[in-house]
């Protein structure tokens, strides 16, 4: 909606989620987000910035994918202490991201 609204000349109400993808579409921007919330049948939430990937399982579970080396995911590197840092990161990330989707639900 806030993309149709934009290419009416509207402004975008307060109360509506999202960003008008108007800008990317011109090329006045490349990437209107850092990274795409991604969820799967109450099974799994995930956070993706296209190079990394963080998924988290309704069981708990975790999945840490370098998309750059492993864009097929064949490698799980959650327990990569290396990556530690970066898994904490968007572990994180993921929580600020569900917190805002059930004030948002309420």
């Amino acid at each position: 909606m806030p993309t149709v609204l934009d290419m009416a000349g509207v402004a975008c109400p307060a109360s509506v989620d999202g960003k008008s993808l108007l800008p990317l579409l011109r090329g006045e921007v490349a990437s209107v987000r850092p990274y795409l919330h991604l969820l799967y049948e109450n099974a799994w939430d995930c956070l993706t910035d296209g190079q990394e990937k963080y998924i988290r399982h309704v069981d708990g579970g975790e999945q840490f994918f370098d998309l750059r080396s492993d864009p097929d995911e064949c490698r799980d590197r959650i327990h990569d202490t290396s990556l530690a840092g970066k898994v904490t990161s968007w572990r994180h990330e993921l929580d600020v991201v569900l917190k805002k989707d059930v004030k948002r639900k309420l």
